[in-house]
């Protein structure tokens, strides 16, 4: 019989709090449950409710104990896992900000107030500043251009990267 029917294989998505008790109990539920709704009585449903209380609480009781013999026997990188598995991974609403503004300290509470709060301490507007004279501005007539050799020119261009650019005409070094 062994032979044409195989053994049942633990598979990394079985439980590992799970038992042959914690079977037989489901078994014994399900049987209650079906009395229960088959005959409509309140000793049925009674000994329903027994048997699903009995059946959750061990069920809470076995992986309590998996668990602890879980953290008792960790080591290495699976004390790294337990606190990947109780870490809290809802985001916590940001408290309440006190800031200065104006010289008077200022409570945000909502959404909104936290905003304005956040915008005005880390983005100060800037000092007001004085117009320049225009008046003994002169322009300059002729600019200081630099000599540059073809040989310069050619270097510069071989030695930028083909994927780029030369300027706003967006021609690519490699075209020239």
């Amino acid at each position: 019989m062994e032979k044409h029917i195989p053994k049942k294989k633990l598979s990394e998505k079985a439980k590992p709090w799970w038992s042959k008790e914690l079977k037989e109990l489901r078994k014994e539920m399900t049987k209650h449950r079906r009395k229960w709704k088959k005959y409509f009585n309140i000793q049925a449903q009674q000994e329903y409710q027994e048997a699903r209380a009995t059946y959750y609480y061990e069920i809470k009781k076995a992986k309590s104990n998996c668990w602890n013999n879980f953290l008792e026997n960790a080591s290495g990188k699976e004390i790294f896992k337990a606190f990947q598995y109780t870490k809290q991974n809802k985001v916590e609403k940001l408290p309440i900000i006190q800031y200065q503004l104006e010289n008077r300290e200022v409570n945000a509470i909502i959404f909104q107030e936290k905003y304005n709060a956040f915008l005005k301490t880390l983005f100060i507007e800037p000092s007001e500043s004085i117009e320049p004279n225009w008046t003994n501005y002169q322009e300059l007539k002729k600019w200081a251009w630099p000599e540059i050799t073809k040989d310069e020119i050619k270097t510069a261009i071989f030695t930028s990267s083909i994927k780029k650019a030369i300027g706003p005409n967006t021609i690519l070094f490699l075209i020239l």
